[in-house]
């Protein structure tokens, strides 16, 4: 009731391999497993109109998946139509550089999604690649930021990142800034300290460089 709105989890996993992230972990424990398990769109749909029948003071949805832009076009817009249709309320989803492009964000945009957060995590070139181990290049995360701000003032952003990272250096840092500085307006920060779980590949990484980290 605090924020009015219900979340729900329609797909499983997540397509990349990031080393701060549990995802990375599951994968080399269960190598035989699916990276990604996700629901049918029809299954989506029903689930979302129960949980309307069972909450009718609901305002918006939160589909809290690691990246919903990573089903292919044609479930999106399925997706699309059967939302607009059947249930009818503002939503919000969470994506990634990548796998934004303009026609699944005319569809999504179209059927009521109303903010995204993207994982950007860092400006810099050398922690994307070298500790993160992420496969987004500046030119792909500001390419996606300027498809999302054609539809703002509708769609609002929220830009993820990750600070207090020990592995940086000042010129990441500003790399960091720069990126900022360069996403169309207007947009929101969310900053999120690193965390070092035991069991991550980076936490692992940090016991053999000998990195200290604050708790």
């Amino acid at each position: 009731r605090r924020f009015g709105g219900f979340t729900v989890f329609n797909m499983r996993g997540c397509p990349y391999f990031c080393t701060y992230c549990i995802n990375a972990s599951i994968k080399e424990i269960y190598p035989d497993q699916k990276i990604i398990r996700k629901n049918s769109i029809a299954y989506v749909i029903r689930e979302m109109k129960e949980v309307k029948r069972r909450f009718p003071h609901i305002e918006r949805i939160r589909i809290d998946d690691d990246s919903f832009f990573f089903r292919p076009l044609d479930e999106i817009r399925q997706f699309s139509d059967s939302y607009k249709k059947e249930i009818n309320l503002p939503f919000e989803c969470n994506s990634d550089p990548l796998t934004i492009n303009d026609e699944k964000m005319k569809s999504l945009v179209d059927s009521g999604l109303r903010h995204i957060g993207i994982g950007v995590q860092t400006g810099s070139k050398r922690i994307n690649q070298e500790i993160f181990a992420r496969a987004f290049s500046r030119d792909i995360t500001l390419r996606a930021a300027k498809i999302i701000n054609k539809y703002s003032p509708t769609l609002e952003v929220t830009y993820d990142f990750i600070v207090l990272n020990p592995f940086e250096k000042e010129n990441d840092i500003i790399q960091t800034f720069d990126i900022i500085q360069e996403f169309p307006k207007p947009f929101y920060l969310s900053m999120n300290c690193m965390a070092f779980f035991p069991g991550s590949q980076i936490y692992s990484r940090a016991l053999e460089m000998r990195i200290k980290h604050n708790k």
